[in-house]
């Protein structure tokens, strides 16, 4: 309803539709046998599809609260038996308008042998649905992303991450092929294990083949994804500003990360151009990682184009010429986190506690309560700190920011390679 007009050929077809359902119905309600009008179904072939619609949609619903709160396999199977059952029951229920009845096993055996048959076929694949890729020469384009949820037929051929140059797609297809000969999939239940890869190629013929991957086994693909997300054609795809010259730009308005009230507004015609080929520098080199992964936020950037569209960057610590010249041009006190904006900082290993935890509040005073927390309050760790830090909580340590000039807590992590010398020193003591 939010994508159409009023006045559009969409509305015409409802409303067709909606006519042909309504002289449908007069037409059955006419021809229904009178000696049938007291039972649940006046036509009898519809009590099957009812009966054993209401048995599947029960089964797949009890399977998937098993599996969101359990995760575990023998109780997501037990999630299918107990919901098939209950919902058979409720079938026979409503269509014999009474709940002193009894159970016809034949139906459910029926029903559980087409169900262990169905997931058979599923398993064997005859049509070859898993292992299928695309020949090249049937290849116009390419979406290759993380996952499908943000991706929307209306802004198809401005799809952020659609690829044609020919190195991109032969790299896409070679990764696709890795995945199928190699993929470790995810089990039942263990979907946040696992990383995802979605890819969706649109053939020549206007056809479109989708695949969705979750994967145990996901760094192993780190080399072929990097070659992908490096490429200058990505680059231009997912950075507008790429694709934009300093004339475009009207305003440049960068305001600082956390619990500070610091911003700068850059509206000097020279001062906008040295800005903007500084970010579009930084973006042409960033790796894989610093892509996919932020650490050392600093500040927003919001660039005001000259027809009103805003392109939205997080400065952060790969930003090396931007920050650079921000320093050299005396604005980044003013326009990001600093060390001076914080009091201290408290560090603590990160536990199943600490990363279940459902709110900041509650993983701040379990934090506080750590015996062996670490706290940092010199500038230069503060200042390392900054710049290390990621803003999830899912890094091996974990770190509430405390500000001089709020009483706000911001939580962030700290893993791998960007966990600080000084942080790891102290809690392998």
């Amino acid at each position: 309803m939010e994508k159409i007009t009023f006045f559009s050929v969409d509305i015409l077809i409802y409303s067709i539709l909606t006519l042909l359902f309504l002289l449908s119905s007069l037409f059955l309600y006419e021809r229904r046998k009178l000696e049938h009008v007291s039972q649940a179904f006046v036509f009898p072939k519809i009590k099957p599809l009812f009966k054993f619609g209401l048995t599947l949609c029960m089964m797949l619903l009890t399977g998937l609260y098993f599996s969101g709160t359990t995760g575990k396999p023998g109780w997501i199977f037990f999630g299918y038996i107990v919901g098939s059952l209950l919902g058979y029951y409720l079938g026979e229920i409503v269509l014999q308008k009474t709940w002193r009845i009894r159970l016809n096993l034949k139906g459910y055996t029926a029903f559980t042998v087409f169900i262990i048959v169905l997931a058979l076929i599923l398993k064997i694949d005859p049509i070859q649905y898993m292992s299928k890729i695309p020949d090249e020469k049937m290849i116009n384009q390419i979406y290759i992303g993380d996952a499908p949820l943000f991706f929307d037929d209306d802004t198809l051929d401005n799809a952020p991450t659609y690829l044609k140059e020919k190195e991109n797609k032969e790299a896409i297809r070679l990764l696709h092929q890795q995945i199928i000969e190699k993929g470790k999939k995810v089990s039942i239940g263990e979907l946040d294990d696992g990383k995802s890869i979605f890819l969706m190629y649109e053939l020549k013929n206007g056809r479109r083949l989708a695949r969705e991957y979750h994967l145990q086994n996901y760094d192993l693909y780190l080399p072929l994804l990097a070659k992908i997300y490096e490429s200058s054609e990505y680059k231009k795809t997912v950075n507008e500003l790429l694709n934009v010259s300093a004339e475009d730009v009207s305003k440049i308005k960068i305001t600082a990360s956390g619990q500070v009230e610091k911003s700068v507004t850059i509206t000097d015609g020279q001062q906008l151009d040295e800005a903007v080929q500084a970010l579009s520098e930084d973006l042409n080199n960033q790796s894989f990682t610093q892509m996919t992964s932020s650490f050392g936020e600093y500040a927003s950037i919001d660039i005001l184009l000259n027809n009103n569209k805003i392109i939205y960057l997080n400065w952060d610590s790969s930003y090396t010429q931007f920050s650079k010249w921000m320093e050299n041009s005396g604005q980044a006190e003013e326009a990001r986190l600093m060390a001076d904006d914080i009091s201290y900082i408290l560090v603590a290993k990160t536990d199943a506690k600490i990363y279940n935890s459902n709110s900041e509040s509650k993983l701040v005073q379990q934090i506080e309560q750590k015996p062996n927390r670490m706290k940092i309050n010199t500038s230069p760790e503060i200042d390392l700190a900054i710049d290390n830090a990621q803003i999830d909580w899912g890094g091996e340590y974990s770190a509430a920011f405390y500000y001089k000039d709020s009483r706000d807590v911001d939580i962030k992590s700290f893993s791998g390679e960007h966990v600080p010398g000084f942080i790891l020193d102290h809690f392998n003591e």
